[in-house]
């Protein structure tokens, strides 16, 4: 008996960790995310991400973005076979009146993205993932730009106002890419999304892997 998936999403990808589909060299997809959202919603998301897929996030302290800091948290997290790793920026202290942590300054914003694009830039080439995934505000454009890629192809909506194709241009030309706002969907959304990307990097790894004989 064969098993055929028509679904490119979360039904795929768990179809084919159950078949026991493997990139070259044994090792499942790893999927690299990377997070400048700190909404409420988005560390709800993250959360589902951790119990759901095992995934690791790296917290990036937004007084100090240290992008050496991230990348060698993310190694580490290669080294003990994390199929999920990303960094997320760390939720600002408290700092108002009324208890509530206050907006990043504009200087302290253009850091933090800078930091990310490094962080993307270098992950992509240590730990070669499958599928990257961005989320927040201008995180998409920024990596997109620091991977040398002229943008991404859009191919389908994951969920609504959240898409995924893959890069354009560059050195990574080809490598199946996700974004959505941090804002947008339910608590299953980021989990949907990597997911998404899981399938779609064991496609891609089987499309370029020669067949036995």
């Amino acid at each position: 008996m064969r098993w055929v998936a028509l679904d490119s999403g979360p039904f795929g990808a768990a179809l084919a960790t159950e078949l026991g589909l493997r990139s070259e060299g044994g090792a499942p997809v790893r999927i690299l995310a990377v997070v400048g959202s700190v909404t409420d919603r988005t560390r709800t998301q993250l959360a589902r991400t951790e119990t759901a897929l095992g995934a690791r996030w790296v917290d990036l302290d937004p007084a100090d973005p240290d992008p050496d800091r991230v990348v060698a948290a993310l190694r580490a997290a290669a080294r003990e076979n994390a199929t999920v790793l990303g960094v997320r920026v760390a939720p600002a202290p408290a700092t108002t009146a009324t208890g509530t942590a206050s907006a990043c300054d504009p200087g302290t914003a253009a850091r933090i993205l800078r930091c990310l694009s490094e962080v993307a830039r270098r992950a992509v080439a240590e730990v070669c993932p499958g599928g990257l995934y961005a989320s927040g505000g201008d995180v998409a454009a920024a990596v997109t730009a620091a991977l040398g890629a002229d943008g991404f192809a859009i191919e389908t909506e994951v969920l609504p106002l959240a898409v995924a194709g893959h890069l354009v241009g560059g050195p990574h030309d080809g490598l199946p890419f996700a974004t959505k706002g941090g804002l947008i969907g339910g608590p299953d959304a980021a989990r949907d999304c990597l997911e998404h990307l899981r399938a779609a990097g064991t496609r891609r790894t089987l499309r370029a892997t020669p067949s036995a004989g």
